[in-house]
């Protein structure tokens, strides 16, 4: 069931890593490509189980709030989840404030952000990522996806 599961997943997220909703998320619902996907207690076990945030200090805003901040790092693993089924351990290394000269943003360089915009940068088995985490200029939602490195 976990296979099907992710086997279906995947072929969503290749066609999109955009995921857009309203904030206070449910915790085990995703948006990716526009579809709504819920995800079993025993698979948000899992992605949870492979994150380790210790020693970092998050970054929000005041539009995020601690569910938010889990649905994202939930998001994140189960993307690399997707991309890298190997890999059985995610570090979030740091959060920081995305910075147009520095950061890479091919997708959606034309959002204006609104209350906030940042990278969290993890790493995947020895591979650094980069996702942003944004909040569009006069819009209650916010989007996360993968930047280029």
């Amino acid at each position: 069931m976990l296979r099907l599961i992710t086997t279906i997943l995947l072929g969503m997220f290749l066609f999109g890593c955009k995921s857009t909703t309203e904030v206070s998320r449910e915790s085990h619902v995703f948006f990716i490509n526009g579809d709504k996907i819920e995800v079993s207690d025993d698979l948000l076990k899992k992605i949870r189980s492979r994150i380790d945030t210790q020693g970092v200090q998050i970054v929000t805003s005041t539009l995020m709030d601690k569910n938010d901040v889990r649905w994202t790092l939930d998001y994140i693993s189960l993307s690399e989840l997707l991309y890298s089924q190997d890999c059985e351990h995610l570090k979030l290394l740091n959060t920081r404030k995305f910075d147009i000269n520095r950061d890479v943003d091919k997708n959606a360089t034309h959002i204006k952000a609104g209350a906030f915009d940042y990278v969290w940068e993890i790493k995947v088995c020895d591979i650094l990522r980069n996702y942003r985490v944004v909040n569009e200029l006069g819009d209650n939602s916010f989007t996360v996806y993968p930047l280029e490195l």
